[in-house]
């Protein structure tokens, strides 16, 4: 038998997550940089909670989703491609006591919004950069396809 796969007669299966244990600091002249590991993901749920508490949309359905696996093609059980939200809504709409034709009109109006960070335009290595795409610090939205 293939060690990697048994031992004995035993089937063996892993996972092995590795991540940085260092705690955030900060650096730059005035202290304004923030380094630490997994920022873009917290940025985001930041930012998105942040909207959702200080929306004035009181008379509509307003949600924050934040998954496991936030890729938009993930199709695991958690991640953003699998029908978690849509059971997730169909179930708070169904204790709203709200109809088909109701519902499916609210999902014709909705909007989804998929937020991550994008790494700027490295001075020191622009040749590695897109041509045509190039985000620059402080210069505006990047739109990811």
């Amino acid at each position: 038998m293939d060690l990697i796969n048994s031992i004995g007669d035993w089937p063996v299966n892993a996972f092995i997550f590795l991540y940085n244990s260092e705690p955030g600091t900060v650096a730059g002249i005035d202290n304004e940089l923030i380094l630490s590991p997994r920022l873009d993901d917290l940025e985001c749920v930041y930012a998105s909670v942040d909207a959702l508490i200080n929306s004035d949309n009181k008379d509509k359905l307003c949600m924050c989703c934040v998954f496991d696996n936030e890729e938009v093609g993930s199709k695991s059980l958690q991640g953003a491609d699998s029908d978690f939200l849509l059971m997730t809504v169909k179930k708070i709409a169904a204790g709203l006591n709200m109809d088909e034709q109701t519902f499916s009109g609210m999902l014709s109006r909705s909007m989804v919004v998929s937020a991550d960070n994008a790494h700027a335009l490295h001075p020191g290595y622009t040749e590695k950069a897109d041509t045509n795409n190039r985000p620059v610090i402080n210069e505006g939205i990047v739109i990811k396809k």
